[in-house]
């Protein structure tokens, strides 16, 4: 939990935002409930001016984040993690996932493996299939390269 009983962010999460601030490392979500992740979020981008965060699955099943509450969250900058764990591991139907990527933007969307597990392939294999299996849903190759590529690359530069 990131806040205390009277609603307010924990001093320590406090702290956390401001080195995230100061060195311009990412700020993501990681398996926070939903209402968490909004409202971290919110106050990280208003309060710090963060503007490299990642919004961790939030289609996972523990979390499921309403994709209108995703939407908001990218339309604040954040990023949202579209892994293929929720597809081969978690049983999430790809066209929901689809259906995630087309209703939030793929210009605010990462494509991950979350793989890594002794029983899942290796994350280079994951996200070959990953990207076949969302190219034969739909998805262009122009926003798969922007989802694997350019909208990581914006969160690894240290500008």
């Amino acid at each position: 939990r990131v806040f205390a009983e009277n609603g307010n962010l924990k001093p320590d999460v406090i702290e956390v935002l401001k080195v995230i601030k100061e060195t311009g490392s990412v700020l993501a979500t990681g398996h926070l409930s939903w209402q968490e992740s909004k409202s971290l979020v919110e106050y990280a981008t208003r309060e710090f001016k963060i503007s490299k965060i990642i919004v961790t699955h939030p289609i996972y099943q523990k979390i499921e984040m309403p994709l209108e509450i995703q939407k908001e969250l990218a339309t604040l900058g954040a990023f949202i993690e579209i892994p293929f764990s929720m597809y081969s591991i978690d049983k999430i139907p790809i066209e929901r996932l689809v259906e995630q990527i087309q209703i939030i933007g793929a210009e605010q969307c990462i494509l991950s493996s979350d793989v890594g597990q002794v029983f899942s392939k290796s994350p280079s294999e994951a996200l070959e299939e990953f990207i076949g299996l969302l190219d034969s849903n739909g998805i262009s190759e122009k926003d798969l390269r922007l989802m694997l590529i350019e909208n990581p690359s914006k969160l690894a530069s240290f500008k």
